[in-house]
Formats: C-alpha cells, structure tokens, sequence
C-alpha cells in the first residue's frame, strides 16, 4: 500500500493547521526538467494516487485534480472528509522547472458545508514531501 494513502488517515488526527497555511517555499520545488516534463509527471503522479483531472493548462503550467473524497459509513454523522490537488509549474529556463503544490483538506457538513480540515503543520509539511517524492518517481 503505498505511503500517501497511509499517511492521510494520520493527517486527519492531528490539529492546528491546513494544508495551507504552509509557506510557499516548503510548498515549492525545483526540478531540472523542461515545464512540460514536470506538468506530465504531475498528472502521471495524481492520476497513479486515485485523483481524476479535473483541468490542465499547459501554457499556464496548472493541473487541477477533482476532489477525491473518503466518505465512509461515519460521513453521515461526523462529516465527509475529501481533498484535491493543485500544480502549479513555471519554466525557469528550458531546462528547469518550479512547482508549486497546493493540497486541499476538507471536511463537509451534513449541510453540505466546507471547511478546511485541520492538521499539524509537520504532518502537513510531510504530505507535501510525500508528494514530492511521488512526482519526483514520475520523472
């Protein structure tokens, strides 16, 4: 079983912060890989996790996926937690690329409410590593 699937129900225990509320720069990487190289591992990467695309535009460098949710017979009384991914890829050069993840936790209502879901910022920091790591595979 591999290891963001492990790592989220850990996530969700903790409290303090969201996904976020982490600084930019522990949100960014730098690859030494042309944009679109980065853009397809990103994809490769979110769509071997389980996440459906929900858009990609390569000029701008963003990958959206849908919102994945982990609705469980609980959903019904405490909420239904989901989350998403974002990428965001900017050419530094033709062969260097910046990405710019964002993650998004949340817990929805039985009135059909969003919110953030709250987690510790080191779990936080170690879901945006792990996914990292996994893009990172796909290149």
């Amino acid at each position: 079983m591999n290891r963001l699937v492990l790592l989220f129900p850990a996530l969700l225990l903790l409290g303090c912060a969201t996904t976020q509320d982490i600084a930019r720069e522990n949100r960014t990487r730098t690859f030494d890989y042309p944009k679109d190289k980065v853009i397809t591992a990103a994809v490769d990467a979110f769509t071997a996790e389980g996440y459906a695309i929900e858009s990609i535009d390569r000029p701008t460098g963003i990958v959206n996926t849908e919102t994945k949710s982990n609705s469980t017979m609980a959903a019904a009384f405490v909420g239904d937690k989901s989350r998403s991914v974002q990428a965001r890829v900017q050419e530094i050069n033709e062969n260097q690329s910046s990405l710019l993840l964002t993650i998004k936790l949340e817990t929805e209502n039985a009135f059909g409410q969003s919110n953030a879901q709250s987690i510790g910022k080191n779990a936080a920091l170690e879901l945006y590593n792990e996914w990292f790591k996994r893009i990172e595979q796909e290149l």
